[in-house]
């Protein structure tokens, strides 16, 4: 009988875990909802805060994002061409589809990064999206920024939010695969949501089993007193009934005590073999469980195609051309003059890294004379062009820290500073 309510119990478990398994991931056409809802609303925001006046009310009226959510294509053709910033931001974003692990996240996930991380961590493919967020410091944007976070966090966790809503274009038209989609629920019935179903009968089956379980349980308890009961008015009747009640009494108590330590022995076997059947079933769930896990893992990695638009891997340093910088000529700007290919001590303060023809990383040399020059002339050589994360006190040494490297771009023969390199002193 235990076997039996075993095997029902472990089917029950399984329908549901594979329900649970199932609701956590999100499809592209979700993720791709999401992404849309969020490229609008920071474009509308950027637009907003633009120094340019007229770029504003006329995406707006294109792309009114509280009432619709348009499509990739129209916001980007919505937003002025003067705006080449927000241009680029609103690409990028749409863009993030593709990355290899974004179908990959379940729900809470896609939300965290889609309202915090994709603003704070600056990835390969959110450049524009971190500088739109952590450029400007003026306390203003960033209240509007923050705002914007708690908007977005809002929407995405709506209870409709992921689910078959359509996708409005700007023109007010629905998208064709999204109309079909639609049509296609409406003329669904209850046969036509096997997941739903699912959940359902697992748990009606799982509250059944239980039931039954603890039904068996009751009873072989109750009949356990019962016995113990039944004996002990059998053995009272017959103290009444006996004409030597001393040796009565001690006879009885003998065998009322041998009688009580059996009934105890056979509950006592009764629990434990109640306990291990328990323990075995905990066992058999927690080994279902990870054989459910592994295979959905596999089959995502198998499913999940490498997106075509995937950005390749950056090529090792070894195969890059590698010169060297002097001080900065002013606030975040190197000339171009000063750019040589060797190492020369003291001369050469920052050691550059092609990344392409107008493009390079840089970090400060490890030369110490350089160093030393650099240390007696701060303000020039470091506070333009890096970034401290302590201070300089006694220091002998400058080390860019791990992932730390600046970005330089080449324009008008000057080498431009987009992103300041992040240097720690020490002793």
């Amino acid at each position: 009988m235990f076997k039996l309510l075993n095997k029902i119990f472990v089917l029950s478990l399984f329908c549901i875990s594979i329900n649970e398994i199932q609701a956590q991931t999100l499809s592209k056409e979700d993720v791709q909802k999401a992404l849309n809802y969020l490229n609008c609303k920071a474009v509308d925001l950027s637009l907003e805060l633009a120094p340019k006046n007229g770029v504003w009310d006329p995406f707006k009226q294109k792309c009114p994002c509280e009432t619709t959510i348009p499509l990739a294509e129209n916001i980007v053709s919505a937003i002025d061409s003067s705006q080449t910033e927000t241009i680029k931001m609103s690409e990028e974003i749409n863009l993030v589809v593709n990355q290899k692990n974004i179908l990959s996240k379940t729900k809470d996930e896609l939300i965290e990064f889609l309202t915090d991380s994709i603003f704070n961590v600056n990835l390969t493919y959110n450049e524009k999206t971190y500088d739109f967020a952590n450029k400007n410091k003026d306390e203003k944007r960033q209240n509007r920024i923050k705002q914007l976070k708690s908007d977005l966090k809002k929407k995405f966790e709506e209870p409709d939010f992921f689910s078959n809503v359509i996708l409005i274009s700007t023109e007010g038209e629905e998208s064709p695969s999204n109309a079909t989609k639609n049509e296609q629920t409406a003329e669904s019935g209850w046969f036509s949501g096997f997941s739903s179903q699912m959940i359902v009968i697992s748990l009606l089956l799982s509250f059944i089993v239980s039931l039954i379980f603890f039904l068996i349980s009751r009873r072989q308890i109750i009949n356990l007193d019962e016995q113990l009961d039944s004996e002990i008015n059998k053995r009272r009747d017959l103290e009444k009934n006996n004409n030597n009640p001393v040796k009565n009494d001690k006879g009885s108590n003998d065998e009322y005590t041998k009688l009580q330590k059996q009934l105890e022995t056979v509950f006592n076997e009764k629990i434990e073999k109640l306990q291990i059947e328990l323990k075995n079933l905990n066992h058999d769930i927690v080994e279902l469980k990870n054989k459910l896990q592994t295979p959905k893992l596999e089959i995502r990695e198998i499913t999940d195609p490498k997106p075509v638009n995937s950005p390749l891997p950056p090529p090792k340093d070894t195969n890059r051309t590698t010169f060297y910088l002097s001080m900065p000529e002013s606030e975040k700007t190197f000339s171009n003059q000063t750019k040589h290919s060797k190492l020369e001590s003291g001369r050469s303060i920052y050691e550059a890294t092609e990344l392409n023809s107008t493009k390079a990383k840089f970090r400060i040399c490890n030369n110490q004379d350089s160093i030393n020059r650099a240390l007696n002339n701060l303000d020039k050589c470091i506070k333009t062009v890096c970034d401290e994360l302590n201070p300089p006190d006694g220091a002998t040494k400058i080390i860019t820290v791990t992932d730390g490297d600046g970005i330089i771009e080449l324009q008008d023969n000057k080498w431009i500073v987009i992103t300041k390199a992040k240097i720690r002193y020490e002793r």
